[in-house]
């Protein structure tokens, strides 16, 4: 249909209040998109379908990335229906699912409408690099032995803001258990100009080399890094400049963007996620 392609949350497709037909949503290409709600507006979603043709669904969710939605409709009938309040004091985006739950294809309409408060102008999640966070880490990539998963370790990062991020010129840094950031080079990664994460999107930084066993990762790298991580226990800071040898507590001001830390490591952000399984 015209609003493809939006088969992903990344690509959703930004639209406004009003009224969309000869859509189309299969059981394996769902559909996003992303409406900007002002504060105190409320936005309320009607759509019709055949259900009998398969059964379309709907689903709100206040941010990219997020697995709770924040109103729905998954009834068995041809119209379907959510709302839901903005009652914060600023605009927000919010994004909307639809998708097929029975069924491989069908068309649905609906009409978007936003009424009170400052309409649907000037919202968003936020833009920029201020919204990236470390998504996923994983350590056993190392071993010599063993069954571990995969033969690369890995770090994974998300942008959940719906503006490009430019983290040009930030630092992966790694920290044994009790050890400092960054305490050697081979501990630092430093990410090159021009490297940007699109909104709600992923960018996955690996070892360079595998080992001898565990299996491949199921999608290619974005930049590969020399850093050796703890398959247990050891900590991984993603920072806005370079931190070299800074103890726990001590880095820059400023710049600690995001960290994790594993099993007996110290400076946890909340209390240590279980120690890495391989």
């Amino acid at each position: 249909d015209a609003q493809e392609p939006n088969d992903a949350v990344a690509a959703a497709k930004v639209i406004t209040a009003g009224s969309l037909s000869g859509l189309v949503v299969k059981r394996l290409d769902e559909d996003w998109y992303a409406i900007d709600v002002g504060a105190g507006a409320t936005l309320t979603l009607s759509a019709s379908s055949i259900h009998a043709n398969g059964d379309v669904d709907f689903q709100l969710f206040a941010n990219c990335g997020d697995t709770n939605p924040i109103a729905s409709d998954v009834g068995n009938v041809n119209n379907a229906s959510l709302s839901w309040p903005n009652a914060g004091s600023e605009a927000t985006r919010v994004y909307l699912r639809a998708f097929l739950a029975s069924d491989t294809r069908n068309d649905y309409s609906m009409t978007v409408a936003l009424s009170g408060g400052g309409g649907g102008g000037g919202g968003g999640g936020g833009g920029g690099a201020a919204n990236v966070r470390i998504s996923q880490v994983y350590g056993g990539g190392g071993s010599a032995s063993g069954s571990p998963t995969y033969n690369r370790d890995y770090v994974a990062l998300f942008n959940a803001g719906d503006a490009p991020a430019d983290i040009g010129g930030w630092a992966l840094e790694y920290g044994s258990a009790t050890g400092a950031w960054g305490s050697n080079a081979s501990n630092i990664y430093t990410f090159p100009a021009g490297t940007v994460i699109q909104p709600c999107s992923y960018l996955l930084v690996a070892s360079t080399t595998a080992s001898a066993v565990g299996g491949a990762l199921p999608v290619s790298p974005d930049r590969t890094f020399v850093i050796a991580m703890s398959a247990t226990n050891g900590k991984v800071g993603l920072f806005n400049a370079v931190n070299t040898n800074k103890a726990c507590g001590s880095a820059l001001a400023g710049t600690l963007v995001d960290k994790v830390a594993s099993g007996t490591a110290n400076c946890a952000e909340t209390p240590a996620v279980a120690a890495l399984s391989v």
